[in-house]
């Protein structure tokens, strides 16, 4: 058997779409081209329906039912009882046209994957249109078909769109047979779709997160085992041959073997082996088939009329029934066929039943005609016999059980074999002297509660230790008194054992089982058949109660769309006297703090939760309910409420205490009862800020509320402004708002506010002034002293218009160095700033090094007037012994480094000054090489481009100056 499972298909097919199903929808759309090779009329023409429908998953009072689709053949689009298909058949060499009619909502295409000439289909046809897809049928065998590769295809085969094509043999081969031959013939055939069914998704296939994909119930042709009925069965007849036709339409891998079969795999992926395979469970892939023949036996006394057809690994690996998940069926053998002329022998005895070996048996019974014909453990001539009785003798069997078969014959015909048991006893030195054997001893449940009755069940069988009846058996539990059990029957050596048990104690237990047989005196067990159940006498503890939200004005949803609020507790069961806890579930109540157990409404554990793991059990495991929010239509605005909440663990035990949790009912909107917007200067966002109210009892604004702000006349939706931070019932944040080129404008700030409950308060506005960020710019291209500037001080800074020594257009600011007078440009547009960025182009044309380097200013911010007083930053120059000419930054007390410039002669360097209250940085050349650090509460009013100290620079030549450009809050422009 090979059970290894992996996920196959990539899971991100099924990742992101979302579907919406409406049947029918059928608008009068043109047909779409025709996919594939259509040449003339088709020898096949189909037509399928997408189609919806409901399926049954679980048996009881209270089944779990799911919304599913799949395709009809008849037009009738909303009847479906199962996920699925229709079984298409076609015939090999065959072309074949199928119409798909599309009641989805979006797009649906078909896939043949297996299907040679098939052509993929990404478009399919439209909502409420059809498309034409067109193939030949060139190889006999079994195909999957489902929804194609379109946007949504993935999602549609998630909900059950897949079925099962045949493509029986051409005329003139082996009709029933796989692929003609006679190699792969059979008698019947059973097409077995498998399938999964994600609950989630089929609640919300409009909505449902594909990647939390995750199917739960795995089903056979649409069916789960709890659901399937004496129709849903595989029949066969005994002594003939049935092939199994599997197609996996899954996202797992799935293995399927029948109990005391074995298959013959002749075919996978409907091409035929070379070279069968013999086993018992072949392990089919994702989107994948298999035919395989069983040989079924003939009738027989151990030839059951049952074989269970089931899932070995049920996706996990593990090859066990209790994992199928659904994924079961039968196998259902009828009696091989009898000509009706036969005749009949019925109502068999044998007595006496059990005899010491040498005693004749006298078996007595019916036949309908003729004489009779036995037969002793199905082996060996038929002895004839003119009528009942028939004399069996036992002269040399063993002792032990033994069968006699009886038919009759009447001419040429021979009837079916009836039969009937005899057990020959031991004697003399192999006498009767042991007890019987006790076999398969089993305890149903295996964990239970304290206190509840475990059911016992066990064999006693002294076919081998004797042949005598089996008459009476007892048990005990952990090597106490032994109480008698219940036996089906006391007058053969084999007997069914039953009995109940039970303990309060918490631990494992073990119950002993032994029998008695009829012998003289009565041999009992020597060895007990045993087996152990856990009773789990701890009581589970439910910790804090959540509601999310915890308060609501009747509109908060728990998760969008559900139209419920939630909620939780975590109820923990730990492990105690070696018996690991179980998972179980929670009931809540609604303000009723004496809830009955097991009548408040369920809470039931998320997914990922594994039901056997105990240490999840003591770890606590979240229990979750919704409740809908038309529950908090009749209560009052300010009331509070109180949920409580009991647990229950996997057994049955409650939790001794109740654990609860609050929530508020607030439908009184909040204010937003002032608003402070502070000055931009330049900036493009200000500060938003402010006080809150909200009416006592109040949500408050954690949780689901917020603060949200936004300009402009025009409110945006709720929720769609920029939020706020809020701390308390004080609210503020930044706020993007719209800057003009130059000047100020009016900009109107709106602030609104929604509670914890949902509330919205009404919108608060107030008008803010927003100023421009750009400041005075020159370019000494105005030919007139001052240039363009407010004024001028000196004559020794000039305006030239030299090629190879101005900067940037028709003319540059020149900057004598020699001498000691000193010499300016001012601007008088700051206005108290309190931070100022400006840049400049230089161009030194120095000459000279002196000895001693000597600094001197080229430009200065200062809060007043005066070229040498009030003074906020400096950028001073000096001229090294090596000939560099180097920069530095002084503010305040603080001062950088000097920093070179480019050595090359008549470098243009860009320098630029960011200064704030907090700190100033020196940019050259796109490079901030220096910073100065400190804090100053000083701000800029005038500044100053050149020599504003009249002293010397020990230099000659000239400084060049350009492309002065100043703003309030940041460069470059705008």
């Amino acid at each position: 058997m090979r059970t290894t499972p992996r996920y196959r298909r990539a899971l991100a097919g099924l990742v992101g779409t979302t579907l919406a199903l409406t049947v029918p929808v059928w608008a009068a759309s043109a047909a779409s081209a025709a996919v594939g090779a259509c040449a003339g009329t088709a020898d096949t023409s189909l037509d399928l329906w997408t189609a919806s429908g409901k399926v049954t998953l679980t048996a009881g009072a209270t089944p779990v039912r799911a919304d599913v689709w799949g395709y009809s053949t008849t037009g009738n689009v909303t009847d479906l009882t199962a996920p699925g298909g229709p079984l298409l058949t076609v015939t090999k060499g065959s072309s074949v046209q199928v119409t798909l009619h599309n009641g989805l909502a979006v797009r649906s295409s078909l896939s043949l994957p297996q299907m040679d000439g098939f052509t993929d289909d990404a478009g399919g046809a439209p909502a409420g249109g059809t498309q034409t897809y067109c193939f030949t049928a060139g190889r006999a065998g079994t195909y999957l078909y489902q929804a194609g590769a379109t946007a949504t295809g993935a999602r549609q085969v998630a909900m059950g769109m897949a079925g099962i094509l045949v493509v029986r043999p051409a005329a003139g081969d082996v009709a029933a047979s796989i692929d003609g031959t006679a190699a792969t013939g059979y008698a019947t055939e059973a097409p077995l779709l498998l399938q999964e069914i994600d609950p989630a998704l089929n609640a919300d296939p409009t909505g449902f997160d594909m990647r939390l994909y995750a199917p739960k119930y795995r089903l056979i042709n649409g069916r789960t085992f709890p659901t399937r009925t004496a129709t849903d069965h595989v029949a066969a007849t005994a002594g003939t041959t049935l092939a199994l036709r599997l197609v996996n339409a899954g996202i797992v891998e799935h293995s399927l073997g029948a109990l005391g079969l074995r298959q013959s795999v002749v075919a996978l992926g409907s091409h035929v082996q070379a070279h069968p395979e013999d086993l018992y469970a072949e392990t089919l892939q994702p989107g994948g088939t298999l035919d395989a023949l069983v040989a079924i036996p003939a009738a027989s006394p151990s030839a059951p009329t049952s074989y269970v057809l089931y899932e070995t690994a049920a996706g996990n690996g593990v090859s066990s029934l209790q994992s199928f998940s659904g994924m079961a069926t039968t196998i259902d053998v009828a009696p091989a066929a009898v000509d009706p002329n036969a005749p009949v022998v019925s109502a068999l005895v044998a007595s006496p039943a059990s005899v010491t070996a040498g005693t004749d048996v006298q078996v007595t019974g019916q036949v309908t005609a003729g004489t009779l014909e036995w037969q002793l453990d199905g082996v060996g001539p038929w002895t004839a016999a003119p009528s009942f009785p028939v004399t069996v003798p036992t002269t040399g069997l063993a002792a032990g059980a033994h069968t006699v078969y009886v038919r009759g014959a009447d001419g040429a015909l021979t009837g079916a074999a009836a039969t009937v048991g005899l057990t020959v006893q031991a004697t003399g030195a192999g006498a009767d002297t042991t007890g019987p054997l006790v076999t398969g001893t089993t305890v149903s449940p295996a964990k239970v509660k304290g206190g509840q009755t475990v059911a016992v069940s066990a064999t006693g069988d002294d076919r081998t230790t004797g042949g005598s009846n089996v008459v009476s058996a007892t048990v005990s539990l952990d090597g106490g008194a032994t109480a008698p059990m219940t036996l089906n029957r006391t007058d053969n050596p084999v007997a069914a054992l039953t009995a109940t048990v039970s303990s309060a104690a918490g631990g494992h237990h073990t119950v002993a089982v032994r029998a008695t047989d009829a012998a003289t005196p009565g041999n009992t067990s020597t060895t007990p058949g045993t087996a152990t159940f856990d009773v789990d006498a701890t009581l589970p503890t439910v910790g804090t109660v959540v509601v999310s939200p915890a308060a609501n004005n009747g509109t908060l949803e728990s998760r969008v769309g559900a139209g419920v609020f939630s909620v939780s507790a975590v109820v923990t069961d730990p492990t105690a006297d070696g018996v690991g806890g179980s998972i179980g579930y929670g009931e809540a109540f609604l303000d009723n703090a004496g809830g009955a157990v097991g009548t408040g409404f369920p809470m039931v554990p998320g997914t990922g939760v594994d039901p056997t793991s105990a240490s999840q059990a003591a770890g606590g495991v979240t229990v979750v309910a919704d409740i809908p929010l038309s529950q908090l239509t009749g209560m009052a605005g300010g009331s509070t409420h109180t949920i409580y909440v009991r647990g229950r663990d996997g057994v049955g035990n409650w939790s001794a205490a109740m654990a609860s949790g609050t929530f508020l009912v607030d439908r009184t909107a909040p204010t937003v009862s002032s608003t402070t917007v502070a000055a931009n200067r330049g900036a493009s966002t200000v500060t938003v800020s402010g006080a809150l109210a909200d009416t006592a009892p109040s949500a408050g604004f954690t949780g689901a509320g917020w603060v949200e702000a936004w300009v402009g006349t025009t409110a945006p939706a709720v929720g769609g402004g920029t939020r706020l931070a809020v701390t308390g019932t004080s609210y503020s944040g930044p706020l993007t708002v719209p800057v003009p080129a130059s000047g100020s404008s009016t900009v109107r700030v709106n602030v609104r506010a929604r509670d914890g409950a949902g509330n919205v308060s009404a919108v608060r506005s107030t008008n803010v002034t927003v100023t421009a960020n750009a400041l005075f710019s020159n370019g000494f291209e105005t030919s007139a002293s001052p240039y363009g500037w407010s004024s001028r001080s000196g004559s020794i800074l000039s305006r030239t218009t030299a090629a190879g020594v101005r900067i940037a257009g028709a003319a540059s600011g020149s900057l004598s160095l020699a001498g000691s007078t000193a010499g300016y440009v001012v601007t008088t547009g700051p206005a108290a700033e309190t931070g100022y960025h400006a840049s400049f182009a230089v161009r030194p044309l120095a000459t000279g090094s002196p000895a001693a380097p000597v600094p001197f200013p080229v430009f200065r911010a200062a809060s007043g007037t005066s070229a040498s007083g009030g003074e906020v930053f400096r950028v001073d120059m000096q001229r090294t012994s090596a000939g560099v000419n180097q920069l530095r930054l002084t503010a305040g007390t603080a001062q950088t480094t000097w920093v070179s410039l480019p050595t090359t002669a008549g470098a243009v360097s860009s320098v630029t000054v960011d200064w704030t209250q907090a700190g100033a940085s020196l940019t050259v050349n796109g490079t901030t090489v220096a910073t100065a650090a400190y804090t100053t509460t000083a701000t800029v009013e005038t500044a100053f481009l050149g020599r504003t100290v009249g002293a010397s620079t020990g230099l000659g030549g000239s400084l060049v100056l350009d492309s002065f450009v100043s703003a309030r809050d940041h460069l470059p422009l705008p």
